[in-house]
């Protein structure tokens, strides 16, 4: 900054007092901290407004002064020089390359040092003072925060599938052959998939379904989405119809499951019972089936996107990142996702579907957990569920990210980002209009389009993954062996702990009644064995599981908080979108800071439209406080800081006989 080939610019717009030397104004913006940066930052802002090529005395420079225009490049130059290497002149080529965020673009004509990474720094820290700050995410948005590394985010969406399967094996509901009985779940499907009545139950049933189906589909767009979720809560997730799909199909279950109640009550009897006409067994590999499948999309989802991001860990795997994007035209990406895909719902259905019980792979003795530890596996899972929705890096508006070629995240195993419902949009349109009274209480054809982005593909499944769960967590804390079918021997002897499931389902029709149990004598270790010999019907075919139960309330204690975790992540969402609108208003304000002083120093620079912004002095006349002042009011005042106008105006009426020292300067602009 002291260096002798230094010269006074107009392209930096500075002025010193007579005999100072002149400093370079936005770069030693950047040398906070040192006795010359607080120098150059004072005298720089006082001759941020002067006209260009004009001194803080109001002189322009002669045609063979530094400050002439023709000597603007050599001045440049030799005032990047007298920086002290503060930024080196970047590379015409890095020009094309993307800027991090909160960086400025390159202006064509330079502000502070032209075309230099100094001046951009030297405007930001300027407009930093201005604003307190630069704006920073909460770590709750960040996405450079360690937990969401790519590699993190792999590891807990295989951990999902990983402990999804692990508590299927373990779970003894899986080995009863007592026929599911399940409140809710087997209701819904009694009424979608038993139809035995008459013809007139089978048209009460029909007229109630389309109804709660239409029903859900309004409120759970118009209510819940729009009005709720949407406009009143401001969740960016749900902007536009975002996540309307999931909102509709979930009050379609919930009006269902209202529908199965009415029909009941209507007929007087259990028309819809919760009986599901299969056993245990083979409800539950369905369900795992349909769970592992959901997994399997978000993991596929998951890693796809993580290959496909340019723009927040460019340094992650950078060449087969390119390789992933661009190899064979971009099909390689497409046909890697659907053959993992295929892979691995193939080998998960081998597992689940081709095992049956007491065969080869049931009869080793695997893991052996209790009915403590397969609860506190499913508080696991839920735990990784949500977590994988949170480690997104848009969370929680799932805003789909532009990549540094400008393209967007493509949907795994697809070209399109998005993708787009409007079927029932165009059939809407087709059909005769509705009388003029009924008008305004029929949504447009348009209510009925819905987009689904691939942060919804990914996260959305996994919201149905948690139902299932919830429905595992019941089961595990409602377990009671004779419930299913199964029994233990109840003593402390190694192995007196293991559960035990009868097989015979004639013995077994015996105790049960479409699921429920009646007669509870038949179903207990004392009817199925006699000391160490077997004596009930079928006994003999009895398969010990490797489970073990207890029965002791620890188990609560351990699933407890699974269940905190939904209302907890509730919480965190609202928290997050609250972040997130406080760093966007930050952000937008510090833009707007920043892009008036890029605005007004390239108009300075270029000499348009001047007007003085200090008082109008002599040539050679002493800078003077006030005059200071004035500029910088005048400075803050175009950007809309209208409390310094107070500020200025007390400065006015002190005396103008000298310059405020540097620690004076630098109190005014933090203040700023």
């Amino acid at each position: 900054q002291r260096s002798k080939t230094a010269r006074r610019s107009p392209v930096h717009r500075m002025s010193s007092p007579a005999g100072a030397p002149a400093p370079c104004g936005p770069v030693a913006a950047d040398a906070g901290g040192s006795r010359g940066g607080s120098e150059a930052r004072s005298q720089g802002e006082r001759a941020e407004s002067a006209p260009d090529g004009a001194s803080a005395t109001g002189r322009r420079p002669e045609r063979d002064e530094p400050g002439a225009p023709e000597e603007r490049a050599e001045t440049a130059s030799a005032a990047d020089a007298a920086g002290g290497g503060a930024a080196a002149k970047a590379p015409e080529a890095e020009d094309d390359k993307p800027k991090p965020s909160g960086e400025l673009p390159t202006e064509p004509d330079g502000i502070g040092v032209t075309k230099t990474g100094s001046a951009r720094s030297g405007i930001a820290a300027m407009a930093a003072k201005m604003h307190g700050g630069v704006p920073k995410k909460s770590w709750i948005n960040d996405p450079h925060v360690r937990w969401r590394h790519p590699v993190a985010r792999i590891l807990v969406a295989v951990a999902v599938l990983v402990l999804d399967m692990a508590l299927f094996f373990e779970d003894p509901t899986n080995d009863s052959q007592v026929e599911a009985n399940l409140p809710g779940v087997g209701h819904l499907f009694s009424l979608l998939f038993v139809w035995s009545s008459g013809a007139g139950v089978a048209i009460l049933r029909f007229f109630l379904m389309a109804l709660a189906l239409v029903c859900g589909v309004w409120f759970g767009r118009r209510i819940v989405h729009d009005i709720f979720l949407r406009d009143y809560l401001k969740l960016n997730m749900f902007e536009g119809d975002k996540g309307a799909l999931g909102t509709m199909w979930f009050c379609c279950m919930v009006n269902l499951l209202i529908v199965t109640q009415l029909i009941n009550l209507v007929l007087g009897r259990e028309e819809l019972s919760p009986a599901m006409g299969m056993t245990m067994h083979s409800f539950c590999k369905l369900t795992q089936c349909f769970s592992v499948s959901l997994d399997i999309v978000a993991i596929v989802m998951i890693i796809d996107g993580v290959l496909q991001d340019t723009h927040h860990y460019r340094e992650f795997a950078p060449k087969f990142k390119d390789f992933w994007i661009h190899g064979w035209g971009g099909w390689f990406r497409v046909v890697s996702a659907w053959a993992v895909t295929g892979g691995l719902l193939l080998l998960t259905y081998v597992l689940i579907l081709g095992l049956e019980i007491g065969d080869e792979y049931n009869a080793w003795r695997r893991g052996g957990t209790s009915d403590i530890g397969r609860a506190l596996i499913v508080t696991c899972v839920i735990f990784c569920d949500l977590f994988t929705v949170v480690q997104d890096w848009e969370f929680p508006s799932f805003a789909g990210t532009v990549e540094v070629d400008g393209r967007s995240i493509l949907i795994a195993g697809t070209f399109m980002p998005t993708l787009h419902f409007d079927f029932l949009s165009k059939l809407a349109k087709r059909l005769p209009e509705p009388p003029k009274c009924l008008q305004r209480f029929v949504p447009p054809p348009e209510f009925l389009v819905v987009t689904v982005t691939s942060a919804w593909l990914t996260y959305g499944p996994l919201f149905a993954v948690v139902l299932v769960d919830l429905l595992c967590t019941k089961n595990q804390l409602m377990y009671n062996p004779s419930a299913f079918g199964q029994y233990v021997r109840g003593d402390d002897d190694p192995g007196g702990r293991k559960v035990w499931a009868i097989l015979n389902r004639t013995y077994l029709a015996l105790a049960y009644t479409k699921g429920t149990l009646t007669a509870p004598d038949l179903v207990t270790y004392e009817a199925r064995w006699n000391n160490t010999e077997f004596i009930g019907e079928g006994a003999t075919v009895d398969f010990e599981t490797n489970s073990v139960y207890y029965g002791s309330a620890l188990r609560y204690v351990c699933a407890v908080p699974g269940l905190l975790l939904i209302p907890l992540f509730v919480f965190i969402v609202k928290v997050a979108n609250g972040t997130r609108l406080e760093y966007l208003e930050s952000q937008g304000s510090f833009d707007n800071i920043v892009e008036t002083l890029t605005q007004r120093s390239t108009e300075n620079a270029d000499g348009d439209d001047l007007r003085p912004t200090g008082p109008q002095q002599a040539e050679g006349e002493a800078d003077t406080g006030h005059g200071l002042n004035e500029i910088a009011a005048e400075e803050i005042i175009d950007i809309g800081f209208e409390e310094v106008r107070a500020q200025d105006a007390g400065h006015k009426g002190q005396p103008a006989a000298s310059t405020p020292d540097n620690a004076t300067r630098v109190a005014m602009m933090t203040h700023i």
